[in-house]
């Protein structure tokens, strides 16, 4: 999902500064594009978030069921397909601490 933020200041440093801290506060490969109007002293800093589901696995999932057995494979009960244990987590995935 692309998130904006917006970062002004009064005077260059300032604004260099206040980019320079929102962007360590981010991995270097989400952000896809920064924006610098310096006549009005503003940044645009385009960015990308992952959802937090899409770093999870099937088996990780409330839906996900092996039936008991020791299988790599499992069905999963929203979606009533079959799924294998590592398959990356669809966007029914619910986590099972919430």
């Amino acid at each position: 999902m692309i998130q904006v933020k917006f970062v002004d200041d009064v005077e260059i440093e300032g604004l260099e500064k206040a980019i320079n801290d929102f962007l360590a506060t981010i991995e270097s490969e989400t952000v896809k594009d920064i924006c610098v109007d310096f006549k009005e002293m503003t940044a645009t800093i385009q960015y990308d978030i992952a959802e937090a589901w899409k770093n999870r696995m099937c088996c990780e999932c409330q839906y996900w069921d092996d039936g008991g057995e020791t299988t790599t494979s499992g069905i999963c009960h929203e979606t009533g397909q079959r799924r294998r244990f590592n398959n990356k987590a669809c966007k029914c995935f619910k986590d099972f601490r919430g």
